[in-house]
């Protein structure tokens, strides 16, 4: 029995009592990104799964980590890490080298404990442009149809791996980040339809929760780093920067054809067969 005084206070254990979790149990925590400067060009969901076991380890070392820097659970953005903004800013000590060491010391929690990480990411402009208005609404926008693809595409990976095991992936997504409400509004409108539920089953098994939960740390992390190497090396064309360092050190060779940005060609096949196959 996984119940133990701990989960009175610590958001993630009382999740996975709440949720009757075994420890060889899968979750998988997810998060969107896109630019909260105003331009946006990329909307990104993205993260990492794993057992109930290896993330309660996980929770337990990325804890200690943000103990010893000083940063507050809730105010752990890989974004304000990046601009030294909120709890990372300069009056509070930070600056280029402690962001190094402090990153050198998160990196190897999360390829320690995570089996697999997966991300999509999709660029706006291309899928307002191609994507029929009754996909967009159904989907909430980009950011919900890129939750819809990462989810699918982290269930074939569950399916390959567990083909004597049927067990399910509970997907966590963080609330309240910029685009949730998108993903919220995907999950409602997939489930209500009868005629999509059966293919998109595995909605049925996923909740929200808030930045407090630990695990949901790296996948903050990863969604960063997917919308910058999006932004630099597809949009900019690397003609301004090369590969950021921290995105080489995170991908693992085995996830590289886990994390995608969806293409206008699949965008254009997605929507024509979706019509069709709808009779719209």
């Amino acid at each position: 029995m996984m119940a133990n005084f701990s989960c009175k206070c610590d958001p993630f254990l009382h999740l996975c009592e709440a949720l009757f979790l075994a420890p060889s149990d899968y979750m998988q925590m997810l998060t969107c990104y896109c630019d909260d400067s105003g331009n946006d060009r990329v909307a990104v969901v993205a993260g990492y799964v794993s057992t109930v076991d290896a993330w309660k380890k996980f929770n337990v070392q990325w804890g200690e980590v943000l103990k010893r820097y000083k940063v507050p659970i809730e105010k752990m953005r890989r974004s304000d890490l990046e601009n030294f903004k909120d709890a990372f800013a300069e009056e509070k000590d930070w600056n280029k080298k402690r962001q190094i060491a402090f990153l050198k010391e998160l990196h190897p929690i999360i390829k320690q404990y995570t089996k697999v990480g997966v991300g999509s990411a999709v660029v706006i402009k291309d899928f307002e442009e191609i994507m029929p208005r009754y996909i967009y609404d159904l989907y909430g926008g980009p950011i919900g149809w890129a939750a819809e693809q990462c989810v699918v595409n982290s269930a074939k990976w569950h399916e390959k791996l567990s083909r004597r095991n049927k067990g399910q992936v509970k997907w966590i997504f963080e609330a309240g980040t910029k685009g949730s409400g998108q993903i919220s509004k995907m999950f409602c409108a997939l489930i209500k339809r009868k005629d999509l539920r059966r293919e998109h089953r595995i909605f049925d098994n996923c909740s929200f929760e808030p930045k407090g939960l630990i695990p949901l740390h790296s996948a903050d992390i990863i969604a960063y780093e997917v919308f910058k190497h999006v932004e630099n090396q597809i949009l900019d064309e690397g003609r301004k920067r090369g590969i950021r360092i921290s995105m080489k050190d995170l991908i693992r060779p085995v996830e590289e054809k886990y994390f995608k940005c969806v293409g206008r060609a699949y965008m254009q096949k997605f929507a024509d067969k979706f019509m069709r196959e709808n009779g719209l």
